[in-house]
Order: structure tokens, then C-alpha cells, then sequence
């Protein structure tokens, strides 16, 4: 990484990075060229459009000589500040998450905004950072605990990159405390409670809804998967006579696996089984997208109020907990990537590979399913 730095210019997702030296400390500094940057050292752009490698050649020299100048008369240059609404725009240019995370992100960013007023960004103190809180914590907006914990991080991130930038030398988080929920307990379905959604639905949603939320609960009921494991499924994936589908598509290298179908529940995917497509299609044969699932759960919600497809992954675990299957077993199958290296040593006679080992610990544990979809199986 410190050859990289000092090579000087080169590009960072849709922007470019560049490297100058400090030279009071003679260390290396890996600076963005944002366009905040060009207008406080009033470095000119060669265009309107995008940056190119010749604009950021000219504000790494200027910047250099910047800084030379005022170790020569021995004063830190201050410039003229970054304006609030500025920093922001240059920030989420550089963030690489997922487009429904950035829209979050840049919402909050932007209230953050509104209620501060576009100042310099040396200005905004920990007391804004308070009344921003205050403000996600009305009682009208009705924001769980958690919420306003991420949103709060959302700012603490915005400031931490302004300090790497430069652009002011301490965040307004220093010693500001993160509200934390410590007391949000895990909800999980019983069997009886499972039986009176399944049969909501039946009752409320129109056949073609109907079958199609039935269907989805038999996939996060039967494989415990995340939403983004579900929607990614393929026909192809299916493996009927080892009975395991493979999940492809996760959160991270380590989730890729192989899940055992239980057996109370195998004659309802052999019986929709296709050559390929997605496993779990909308209504219209379609793969269903993050957003179409997430409008769906709102639905259900709206008919069994406190339902969520994250309770049904963790019902799924404590199903199998309850029917006698190890803590690490069921480490495995949900996909979690952390585990201690002792626990993973010890286990690894059994874990490993041999996911057949504990396909039979999943039917016994999973027999309960049967009661809830006795219709559809019969």
C-alpha cells in the first residue's frame, strides 16, 4: 500500500486518488481530488465534465507547493473551509454500496443538513450532533432505537472522512456517545403460530398471492435463507436426489453452501420443480427483485402485524435448536462467516464437508413444518 501511495495519481471507483508529502513529517498523504478541493485551492478544471488525470495533476502540484510554502513560514494553510453541502456530495461520489443503501445514506445525510444549514464544515459542533439526534428521537417519527443508532453511524462516517480528507482536523463525534439497543429481543414463531399465519393468508390474499407467499414460506421456513439467497435461487441449484439446493448468491465467499431440503417439506418443491429459471418467481414467472420482496413482507405485515422474513430465518434456527441440533450445525447453515478459530478446530471431524451428515438432524428437527403446511402437502 505505501508503494501505492506514492505513485502518485491514480483512479478510485469513479474518481481518482493522489498522494503528496507532508514535509514537516516527510510521511505520505493519499488525498481525493473532489471538486470541493479544486474550488478551495482555486485550481481550475480543464472542462465541465469529468475530472480527468491532468486536473488532478494540477491540484497535486498546487496543493504540494501549498503546503511547502507554509512549512517555509512555518503556518498551517487553513483555505477558506468546505461547505457542508459540498463535503457530502464528494463523499457519496466515493461510497460503494448497494443502491438502495446510498439512497438511505443520502437521506440522512441531507435532513442532516437541513437542520444544521449549509456552514463550513469546522463550525458544526457536537452540540448539532445532539440536536440531530433529539430530532430522530421524536416521538411523532416513531424511529426504532436501531434506526436512529445507524443513522447516527451514517454522520459519524460522513466526519471521519472529513478528517482523512483534511477537511477539518476533529470530528464533532469525538466523545459523543452512540445510543445503543441492548434490549431488542429475537422474535421467532411457535408451530401454533405458524399454523394461524399460514391460515391468514389462505383467508386474506387472492389465489395468486396466496400461493405464491405460501410457496415463499416454505422457503425461508425450510432453508432458513436470507431475502438476497431466496431471490437469487435457481431451478438449476436444485439437487432432488441428494435433496440440498445450492446457495450461489450471498453476503460473503464464506455463506456459499450447499442447504439440505427437509424431507416433510421435499414433495412440495419436487412438485414445482422446473428445468430452470428462479426457484421463487413473482406471479408473473419473473425473478423477484430486493424491492418487490420487501414490498411483499409489507403486505404480509399488514395482515399479521409483527411478521418479518427475518423472524421466519430465525424461527428456522430455533426449530432446529429445539430438536436437539449442535450450535455449530446450525452456525453452518445459516450462512455465518464468524466463527473462533477453537470452535472451528474441534469441529471440523463433523463440519467440514459432510453436509450429509446432518441432512437426517434436519428433517427430525424440521418434522413440526409438516402441521403447518398439512394443506399443501396433502
Amino acid at each position: 500500500m505505501a508503494r501505492r501511495r506514492t505513485t502518485g495519481i491514480y483512479q478510485h471507483g469513479k474518481g481518482w486518488k493522489f498522494a503528496i508529502k507532508d514535509p514537516a513529517s516527510g510521511k505520505w498523504k493519499q488525498l481525493t481530488a473532489t471538486r470541493a478541493r479544486f474550488q478551495e485551492l482555486a485550481v481550475p478544471l480543464a472542462r465541465t465534465g469529468p475530472i480527468t488525470r491532468s486536473d488532478v495533476t494540477r491540484l497535486r502540484d498546487r496543493y504540494q507547493s501549498t503546503l511547502e510554502q507554509a512549512c517555509a513560514l512555518q503556518v498551517v494553510p487553513t483555505g477558506s473551509g468546505v461547505l457542508l453541502g459540498e463535503a457530502i456530495s464528494d463523499y457519496l461520489r466515493f461510497q460503494r454500496n448497494t443502491p438502495a443503501y446510498l439512497k438511505d445514506k443520502k437521506r440522512v445525510l441531507s435532513e442532516f443538513r437541513e437542520l444544521v444549514g449549509d456552514r463550513d464544515l469546522r463550525d458544526i459542533t457536537k452540540q448539532d450532533i445532539g440536536d440531530f439526534e433529539r430530532t430522530l428521537g421524536d416521538e411523532e417519527r416513531a424511529l426504532h432505537p436501531t434506526s436512529i443508532a445507524r443513522y447516527l453511524r451514517y454522520v459519524s462516517t460522513f466526519f471521519n472522512y472529513a478528517v482523512r480528507e483534511g477537511w477539518i482536523s476533529r470530528s464533532p463525534f469525538v466523545n459523543f456517545t452512540l445510543p445503543q439497543d441492548k434490549s431488542t429481543p429475537i422474535e421467532v414463531y411457535s408451530i401454533k403460530e405458524l399454523c394461524s399465519l399460514v391460515k391468514v393468508i389462505r383467508d386474506s390474499a387472492h389465489r395468486g398471492e396466496r400461493d405464491y407467499v405460501i410457496w415463499m414460506l416454505h422457503g425461508f421456513l425450510g432453508l432458513g435463507l436470507r431475502v438476497m439467497e431466496l431471490e437469487g435461487l435457481n431451478w438449476e441449484d436444485f439437487d432432488q436426489e441428494e435433496r440440498f439446493v445450492h446457495i450461489t448468491k450471498t453476503k460473503n465467499s464464506q455463506s456459499l453452501r450447499p442447504q439440505p431440503i427437509p424431507a416433510v417439506l421435499l414433495p412440495e418443491f419436487t412438485r414445482r420443480q422446473r428445468e430452470s429459471g428462479p426457484m421463487f418467481p413473482t406471479q408473473s414467472g419473473v425473478r423477484a427483485s430486493l424491492n418487490q420482496m420487501k414490498t411483499l413482507g409489507r403486505r404480509v405485515s399488514g395482515r399479521v402485524p409483527g411478521f418479518s422474513f427475518r423472524r421466519l430465518r430465525r424461527t428456522y434456527a430455533t426449530l432446529l435448536q429445539a430438536g436437539g441440533v449442535d450450535a455449530l450445525i446450525i452456525d453452518r447453515l445459516l450462512g455465518h462467516s464468524s466463527r473462533t478459530s477453537t470452535l472451528r478446530v474441534s469441529a471440523s471431524h463433523y463440519i467440514g464437508k459432510e453436509y450429509t451428515f446432518y441432512r437426517g438432524l434436519v428433517d427430525e428437527a424440521l418434522e413440526p413444518l409438516g402441521e403447518v403446511f398439512a394443506k399443501e402437502l396433502g
